[in-house]
């Protein structure tokens, strides 16, 4: 149908070869990065950057859960569970990091053993503790941030290379960041190795905690199962609002 056209020839030896070549190079470029971050990376000055951004990422308005348009106080909790319940279906295990020392619950067992009285206070803590692991298993939203500056420190360029699948939460992402880092120092020369400008990504996340009656009312249910009640879960006129925190982790240094 398209006789002659040039684009629709195969790739020659030379050009398959290149392709590879510059994909592996790439492979190589960014284990490179990753491993340079867990060097030079503890620099004071990348740990001056992660605050300026954290800072400036809770300080500013509109970075609040209600203004990203979270409406269950919840959702952190939820979403921590779905992804739990499908690792548990394909691997056996809920994933998430161990317990330190023996849980609350554990201790209960030991001391009281098999009590009937016992029964009820071993379920309000297990439910308290599934609870607790699934606030802190993950954050609500995550995205990578990629940041170019220049030698004097000047912010170049800031875009994400993966979102997070909130509209919201990019944008305001990516309005902060020219406040947070458009004042900072020069970059160290360890850092630039004799480029014109400095090339990092972050992994920048956004955390939902649940308010603390909530976690309360979930823990003293004895019935074993995840269920909260309907009336603390929507409260329209309560003032105090899901706490929204955000934090960043230098990920690649090139």
């Amino acid at each position: 149908m398209h006789p002659g056209d040039a684009a629709l020839e195969p790739e020659s030896t030379v050009e398959t070869s290149e392709r590879l070549t510059a994909r592996v190079q790439d492979w190589m470029d960014d284990g490179a990065a990753g491993a340079r971050a867990g060097g030079i990376g503890k620099h004071p000055y990348f740990e001056q950057v992660r605050g300026s951004l954290e800072g400036a990422l809770a300080r500013t308005e509109g970075g609040d859960a209600h203004a990203l348009g979270i409406q269950n106080p919840v959702a952190g909790i939820l979403k921590n569970y779905q992804q739990a319940a499908e690792e548990y279906g394909h691997t056996g295990n809920p994933g998430g990091s161990p317990p330190s020392g023996p849980l609350h619950s554990e201790q209960l067992a030991e001391r009281l053993k098999d009590e009937p009285s016992a029964r009820q206070m071993r379920l309000a803590a297990q439910a308290r503790e599934t609870l607790d692991a699934l606030n802190n298993r993950a954050a609500l939203f995550t995205v990578i941030l990629e940041v170019r500056q220049a030698r004097s420190g000047e912010l170049l360029e800031a875009k994400l290379t993966e979102p997070s699948g909130n509209s919201r939460f990019d944008a305001f992402v990516l309005r902060v960041v020219p406040g947070a880092l458009g004042t900072l120092a020069p970059p160290p020369g360890e850092a630039l190795r004799g480029r014109d400008f400095l090339r990092t990504q972050w992994q920048v996340e956004g955390w939902l905690y649940t308010r603390k009656e909530l976690m309360e009312a979930v823990s003293s249910l004895a019935s074993g199962q995840l269920m909260l009640p309907v009336d603390l879960l929507l409260k329209p006129s309560d003032p105090e609002r899901p706490r929204f925190e955000y934090r960043a982790r230098l990920l690649k240094v090139y």
